[in-house]
């Protein structure tokens, strides 16, 4: 996969102008292939030179200013602070910047503190979508979203607070425990749905549905995190012709992997589909050191059965196909539809039970056909009874009938 330097030095290359995301895409192509030879040693920077899509010395120039940028970010100190906020220490660290724990002075409130990598602070237009998602987000309020508290900037550094969760991303608890149960999987897809059906009434896309993005609390909640502000770093400079962008693929939809710009909800749905996926199995159904060969089987394959690998209700294998089906207009609508079909199996409206089950069952009903069971003393009488219940009775009315002629004709 392409470095985190790579990418930056290849955004910032294309922002100046020096070269193309077409050309940069060819480039990281040569460069996987590369290393699925087992050679590593060759950069991003070292294929774009050879290739002679820009001069030594522009290379030089653009790796001295990400120099720069990145001494600007190392000088920042975890014990300083940001605007209103107190920095307490770091607890993560993503694509867009690193995130800490911090207090707000005003009210005392602790908060995650997102602060963007000082490259993109540098990036306007990026900092312009930032702003304007950072807006949108703060319109949720909904109990499986984390919360958005406030954003700004602060001497050059843009800044996102949001909810301190008491908890774990489902990333790390599956990494943990390989898979979960089928009833807890469903769960934290309806409640992830039900996010998301939030934010569809606000027009809101999140675009990066995945594990490390749903933080599970210690009471069991599912949420969602940066909702609204969740855009593939790449997405605006690293386009192909085809449209096709560099970045996680994981569990990117068709339309996604192919660069559409009509993304809606249900690309979201497909992305959760695969993170069910992902809980129910503990593997990806996608998973290649390439990339963009990920990107192509999410176009034009469909997901290993996964009853091969776990045995799963037919219910719930029912509703994880239609979110990942490959035609959008085959997934679910909207998530207010998935999140009805998942609230059926959970509350036992449907029938759910494993495919195992299904085969003990049918077995059973065979056998009890074939091999009559045992009956009790009084079980027979009521069966010799019932049996000849009509013979009883045409005897009791042939007997009344001769006693009444024979009481007539004493007459």
């Amino acid at each position: 996969m392409i470095r985190k330097d790579e990418l930056y030095f290849a955004r910032r290359a294309i922002r100046k102008g020096a070269i193309t995301g077409e050309q940069v895409i060819e480039c990281v192509e040569f460069l996987q292939e590369l290393h699925s030879q087992g050679n590593k040693k060759l950069t991003l920077m070292d294929i774009i030179l050879k290739k002679g899509y820009i001069e030594k010395s522009m290379i030089e120039e653009i790796r001295q200013e990400l120099t720069q940028a990145n001494s600007r970010q190392k000088s920042f100190k975890v014990e300083g602070s940001i605007s209103k906020y107190k920095l307490l220490e770091k607890i993560g660290e993503g694509a867009m910047g690193v995130v800490y724990k911090a207090k707000n002075r005003s009210n005392k409130r602790l908060v995650a503190l997102k602060i963007l990598d000082q490259e993109l602070s540098e990036d306007f237009g990026f900092i312009s979508r930032f702003l304007g998602e950072a807006k949108n987000a703060a319109k949720l309020r909904h109990s499986n979203i984390v919360k958005a508290y406030d954003f700004g900037e602060d001497n050059g550094r843009y800044y996102f607070a949001m909810e301190l969760i008491d908890g774990f991303s489902l990333a790390e608890i599956l990494h943990s425990k390989g898979k979960i149960t089928e009833k807890l999987a469903l769960t934290i897809t309806k409640q992830i749905a039900s996010a998301l059906e939030h934010a569809y009434e606000f027009s809101i896309v999140h675009r990066d549905v995945k594990p490390e993005n749903i933080m599970i609390s210690k009471s069991g909640v599912a949420k969602l995190c940066d909702l609204g502000l969740a855009k593939d770093l790449t997405e605006d400079i690293c386009k192909t012709s085809g449209g096709i962008t560099l970045g996680t693929v994981y569990y990117a939809s068709p339309e996604q992997a192919q660069g559409s710009k009509t993304v809606d909800t249900r690309s979201d749905i497909y992305s959760l589909g695969i993170s069910l996926y992902y809980m129910l199995s503990g593997e990806l159904p996608f998973n290649d050191a390439d990339t963009w060969k990920v990107a192509r089987r999410h176009i034009t394959e469909a997901l290993p059965p996964i009853h091969k690998k776990v045995q799963i209700s037919p219910a719930t294998n029912s509703i994880l196909q239609k979110m990942t089906a490959k035609d959008k207009g085959k997934r679910y609508q909207t998530p207010k539809e998935l999140v009805g079909d998942i609230n059926q199996i959970l509350q036992g409206k449907v029938k759910n039970s494993t495919p195992d089950n299904e085969k003990k069952n049918k077995r059973k009903r065979i056998t009890e056909k074939l091999v009559p069971r045992k009956k009790s003393f009084w079980q027979e009488r009521r069966d010799s009874f019932l049996h000849y219940r009509w013979h009883l009775i045409a005897g009791f009315l042939f007997f009344s009938l001769m006693w009444a002629l024979v009481h007539v004709g004493n007459r």
